[in-house]
């Protein structure tokens, strides 16, 4: 009676070993896994990362200075700023670039030229800000805020750009100006005289002109020859 509870132990022993022994190896495979993507991710994919961090504390965004403004003697401005709005792409946040540029062309009017240029652009770059559209008008400029949450990776930036306000006016006077000096550079018209009028004048003063007087004249006279 006892010989068959023996070996119904036994072949349940062999079960659980079975069994510990699977769950083992899963395990052993388990962490070898694991081993295996930390290596890949410490040594092989560890520039990847280290700039995706650094790009998710860091973005750099060009600030130029803004420019002062230039008025006219009578308090009139000359020179102003005006702001112009630019549409941004990140690429490293971007996904699908070429998708959203699609998506995009409605608001931003981009044509397909528009399109493979910038993603040509952003094909050359992977950190670097990649300009959409520049100089976007106040309606552009609602439409996108309106959809902006569902657009990560492009940002509207704000720059100051020249403006003169007389600016026709000034580059015809800047014309006129640099005709003047020219003209003023160039030689004029020789006047070389025969001395017969010269002489009679002298000849009718009721005095003897002086040495610096004569030397005064000669000098006058080889001015007008020249």
């Amino acid at each position: 009676m006892n010989k068959p509870l023996a070996s119904d132990t036994e072949q349940v022993n062999r079960i659980f070993t079975s069994r510990i022994i699977i769950l083992g190896l899963f395990m052993f495979v388990g962490l070898l896994g694991l081993i295996a993507r930390y290596g890949y991710l410490q040594v092989f994919a560890h520039d990847k990362y280290t700039t995706q961090a650094d790009n998710n504390r860091i973005k750099l965004i060009s600030a130029p200075p803004s420019r002062g403004y230039i008025y006219d003697r009578n308090g009139i401005i000359l020179a102003d700023n005006q702001p112009v709005f630019t549409a941004m792409l990140s690429p490293d946040e971007v996904e699908d670039p070429e998708r959203t540029l699609k998506l995009l062309a409605p608001i931003f009017d981009l044509t397909e030229k528009d399109i493979t240029d910038i993603l040509a652009r952003v094909s050359k770059t992977k950190n670097d800000p990649v300009t959409i559209k520049i100089d976007l008008t106040e309606a552009q400029l609602a439409q996108f805020s309106e959809r902006q949450p569902f657009f990560r990776g492009i940002s509207i930036q704000s720059k100051l750009t020249r403006s003169y306000p007389y600016d026709e006016l000034f580059a015809h006077q800047l014309t006129l100006s640099l005709a003047r000096a020219q003209m003023r550079r160039g030689k004029g018209l020789a006047s070389v005289g025969t001395g017969a009028l010269q002489a009679k004048v002298l000849k009718s003063l009721p005095y003897a002109p002086t040495a610096a007087q004569s030397r005064a004249g000669a000098e006058i006279a080889g001015d007008l020859a020249q």
